[in-house]
């Protein structure tokens, strides 16, 4: 509901320093804004000024939308690029269509990090920092729309994507979804040329230590016992995929290790017991 949007607004006001804003779901670090809080102030009136709004239906008879919404965020999540069409060019109603028809349709895409869960995603939509159109705003509170279906994932240059896809009066075509829950994502032509013609405002940020992927922007971590700079994404155990963030671990050979993975894989071993040593160790005529 519009009020109680504005009300979360009023609060999240509460997070900026000038232009940086720290979302408590961050632990600390701040995320660069564009307009400050001027334009979350701008949301607010916005927000204000609109009628209470009906309920969007979501569930089962979204799932040809939430279809629509991933065919997209696995394509550009693997391209990391920012665009409302496909790696092929085909727009966001073409995709819909695929599983349904309808009397309008809209789409909102937002990138960022892991951390924000649904409602930080719809509340940084509705304030849509940085875009003079306020296109994500206007879509998000739109009331035409009585029907919206998600999908989010991993986007390989800001971390991750969440694709909404509105429509009116939809009507999904049940024998195009089945096949589609069969078949996967479509697979989108095109994709490899998207990847490499992706451009973003930084430079020189080199390759990903651990994927030899190029860094173009997103969560970017720089740890000098891996070599340099790293997708925040990849920085886990190259043995169990433990996040590694916050936690001990091991370099081994520039790859990192949780500690549990690398005394199992590369540790010294008891020549008594073969287990790994983890703690003190005693060298003696059997060995360690």
């Amino acid at each position: 509901q519009p009020k109680a949007a504005a009300s979360a607004l009023r609060e999240r006001l509460k997070q900026y320093k000038g232009k940086e804003y720290f979302p408590p779901e961050r632990g600390g670090s701040s995320v660069v804004t564009k307009e400050g809080t001027s334009v979350v102030e701008e949301a607010i009136r916005y927000l204000d000024g609109l009628a209470p709004m009906g309920a969007l239906a979501s569930g089962a008879g979204a799932l040809g939308l939430v279809l629509a919404a991933e065919d997209h965020t696995t394509d550009i999540g693997y391209t990391g690029s920012v665009s409302h069409s496909s790696s092929d060019g085909t727009c966001g109603a073409d995709r819909a269509l695929r599983y349904g028809k309808f009397a309008s349709f809209g789409e909102c895409l937002w990138y960022g990090s892991d951390k924000a869960d649904a409602r930080c995603i719809v509340l940084d939509l509705v304030v849509d920092d940085g875009v003079p159109s306020r296109g994500h705003r206007l879509g998000v509170c739109n009331p035409i729309y009585d029907i919206v279906g998600v999908a989010y994932g991993p986007h390989s240059t800001y971390g991750w994507i969440a694709a909404m896809e509105f429509a009116k009066d939809w009507q999904p075509n049940d024998a195009a979804i089945a096949g589609r829950k069969v078949s996967g994502p479509v697979k989108v032509p095109g994709q490899e040329e998207a990847k490499q013609a992706v451009s973003t405002q930084w430079k020189g940020l080199g390759v990903c230590k651990l994927c030899g992927e190029p860094i173009l922007g997103g969560a970017v971590m720089d740890i000098d016992k891996l070599g340099g700079k790293v997708h925040a994404s990849c920085f886990n155990c190259r043995s169990c995929s433990t996040a590694l963030k916050g936690v001990p671990w091991v370099a081994h050979e520039g790859l990192p290790f949780c500690k549990d993975c690398y005394h199992k894989e590369h540790g010294d071993k008891c020549t008594a017991c073969g287990k790994p040593i983890t703690g003190g160790m005693l060298t003696c005529s059997l060995g360690k």
